[in-house]
C-alpha cells in the first residue's frame, strides 16, 4: 500500500515539475512580447508626442510586466531620480530575483539598448528603438514557435523520468 502511495507521489510531482517547465516557455514568450509592446510605445511616444523615454516607462501599463517586477523596479528607479540605463538596470535587477524567462540574447537587447537610449536627437531615438524592437520581436517569433515543442519535451522526459523512478520502486 505504502508503494502504491509512494508511486502516486512520485508520478504526481514529476507531472507537476513538467507542466511547471512548460509554463516557463509560455512565460518567456509572454515576457517577449510584452518588452515588444513597451518598446513600441515608446517609439510612438518618441516619433508622435516627443516624450523622454522615462516619461513613457513611468506611464504605460502592462499586467506582464507588472507582474514580473519590471514596471514597478522601473519606476522606483525612476522616482529616485535614475535617468541613464533604467530599463537595463531593471532587467537585470529582476533577472537576478528570478523572475525573468527571457533567454540572454534578448536581456542584451534591452540592455543594449537601454544604455544607447537618450543620447540622440527623436528621429535616431526612434530609428533605435525600432531596431531592437525587431531584433527581440524576431527572438520572440522563434521562441513562439519553438514553445510547443519544448513544452511536450517537458512533460514527457518529466513523466519519464518518474515513471522510471516508481520501476526502481517494484
Amino acid at each position: 500500500m505504502l508503494k502504491i502511495v509512494g508511486a502516486a507521489l512520485i508520478l504526481w510531482g514529476s507531472v507537476y515539475v513538467g507542466v511547471a517547465l512548460s509554463f516557463d516557455g509560455t512565460r518567456r514568450v509572454r515576457q517577449n512580447d510584452a518588452f515588444c509592446r513597451l518598446l513600441s510605445e515608446i517609439s510612438r511616444g518618441i516619433s508622435g508626442m516627443r516624450l523622454p523615454i522615462l516619461s513613457v516607462i513611468a506611464e504605460y501599463s502592462d499586467d506582464t510586466l507588472e507582474s514580473c517586477g519590471f514596471l514597478p523596479d522601473a519606476r522606483a528607479r525612476i522616482a529616485r531620480g535614475e535617468v541613464h540605463d533604467v530599463i537595463g538596470h531593471a532587467v537585470r535587477e529582476i533577472e537576478g530575483r528570478g523572475h525573468l524567462s527571457l533567454d540572454k540574447t534578448e536581456i542584451a537587447l534591452l540592455c543594449a539598448y537601454s544604455a544607447e537610449s537618450g543620447t540622440e536627437d527623436a528621429a535616431s531615438e526612434v530609428r533605435r528603438c525600432e531596431y531592437y524592437l525587431s531584433k527581440l520581436a524576431e527572438i520572440g517569433r522563434e521562441a513562439a514557435a519553438e514553445a510547443p515543442k519544448r513544452a511536450k519535451i517537458y512533460r514527457t522526459v518529466a513523466f519519464a523520468i518518474g515513471a522510471l523512478c516508481v520501476l526502481g520502486l517494484f
